[in-house]
């Protein structure tokens, strides 16, 4: 299934959908902008931090309701274990 084509969901529209209530599921992605700035995702290339704590917010809501799993790769902000990092502080 290529969840690329999928329509964007809210928070609430995931939250409430029987099949993904069980649990939540983040995925950030942003591959073109990175993969343009740099060859080697070892470090930061963009500031996501405004997106990071929106995320971090999304996460909060859906941990009310169910367990919640995100994923980051390197293509979101240029360097995956700082993004996680970040959203480990701002979630708690």
């Amino acid at each position: 299934m290529d969840h690329r084509s999928e329509p964007e969901r809210t928070v609430d529209e995931a939250a409430s959908d029987p099949l993904e209530a069980a649990v939540g599921r983040l995925h950030v992605r942003g591959r073109a902008a990175v993969d343009a700035l740099t060859p080697t995702p070892d470090h930061v290339v963009i500031d996501r931090g405004e997106q990071v704590a929106e995320d971090a917010q999304a996460i909060r809501i859906l941990r009310q309701r169910v367990p919640v799993v995100a994923f980051v790769n390197n293509h979101y902000a240029g360097y995956a274990p700082e993004t996680a990092r970040q959203l480990v502080a701002l979630t708690g």
